[in-house]
């Protein structure tokens, strides 16, 4: 279970200019297997959580026309963890597995821009764009070594410099974004929006960890995958109607193109294109609002082919699912 937070706050500094500020996730990930799964020298457990801060000046340049620039501080934190094998290091060594965890964290900026037209009363339209965020990320590789691997490294110099822990660091880029929605009012009740959003995902074509010490067998100091992944593009409509004046009823869905391709599919992120069918409802009286919502995520079905020397085993993903439960209390004053 992953909980995701958000708060978002807007307040008018005269007729044309507002300030918001918002805090949320854009990226996230959590894919937790048993750590005696067969596709545990790949990765058994991958947690990525990020929060961004986005402070936001609007202006209203005319009736029909608004703009807005703001700034985002995102802070991610990357955990993960696999297995490595003795085998996998020396024929001499006992049959047994060593554990490798990488904890680290760290902070990008970036910046967003928006711009917001009204034709008609009866449509708006909007268009975003979010920058790329750069940042370094720093931390620690712990390992722990099995009983085998540590009798023999007792006796063995240089199995002793292997599987060290030690400080480690890389670079991460999160993509940037643009996306576009419609909404129209054909009657007072009635609202319909469509939209979509193409990320640039092209930009994460690595994962590279270096490590301060020679911690990795063969005495590397540096570990490095490549991912290559795809541009995407994520389509959604939803419509809202006021079943009652205190009461809003919606329903939406939503079509994501995975990113991830088969040449570089892992188990850190086992994903596929996905549907998600969303319904919620609205409340509001006096100064108050409380939303709640459900969605279903259904991923698509997906054969993955074997790459041993990355861990990744000959499979599929089957029946990907997930149960997505939010609510927003509001309040104006």
């Amino acid at each position: 279970m992953w909980v995701p937070p958000h708060f978002y706050a807007t307040a008018k500094l005269n007729d044309r200019l507002s300030l918001g500020v918002g805090a949320f996730s854009r990226f996230g990930l959590g894919s937790v297997l048993d750590e005696d799964w067969p596709g545990r020298y790949n990765s058994y457990e991958a947690i990525i959580k990020s929060v961004s801060v986005t402070p936001v000046l609007a202006y209203q340049i005319s009736e029909k026309w608004s703009a807005a620039f703001g700034l985002d501080a995102t802070y991610l934190a990357f955990t993960k963890q696999q297995k490595i094998a003795n085998g996998a290091i020396s024929s001499s060594i006992p049959a047994g597995d060593n554990n490798l965890k990488l904890d680290a964290d760290g902070m990008g900026y970036g910046f967003n821009a928006g711009i917001h037209y009204r034709p008609c009363p009866y449509a708006r339209l909007g268009l975003t764009y979010r920058s790329p965020v750069t940042m370094k990320v720093r931390g620690d590789a712990d390992f722990t070594r099995s009983a085998g691997y540590a009798a023999a490294a007792s006796v063995s110099p240089t199995l002793d410099a292997w599987l060290r822990d030690s400080r480690a660091w890389g670079t991460i880029t999160l993509p940037d974004s643009l996306a576009f929605g419609l909404a129209i009012y054909p009657w007072e009740k009635l609202s319909i929006e469509a939209g979509f959003v193409y990320t640039w995902w092209s930009k994460y074509d690595a994962l590279t960890v270096n490590y301060a010490d020679a911690v990795i067998p063969g005495g590397k100091t540096q570990t490095s995958s490549i991912k290559d992944w795809n541009d995407t593009w994520r389509f959604n409509v939803g419509l809202e109607y006021a079943l009652l004046p205190w009461m809003d009823v919606r329903l939406g869905y939503v079509y994501d193109e995975s990113p991830v391709p088969d040449d570089s599919i892992d188990y850190m992120v086992p994903a596929n294109d996905r549907h998600l069918f969303n319904g919620g409802l609205g409340f509001h009286w006096d100064n108050w609002t409380v939303d709640l919502n459900y969605t279903y995520l259904m991923i698509m079905d997906r054969d993955i082919d074997a790459r041993l020397k990355d861990g990744v085993l000959e499979g599929e993903i089957d029946d990907g699912h997930a149960h997505m439960l939010g609510v927003s209390v509001g309040n104006t004053f």
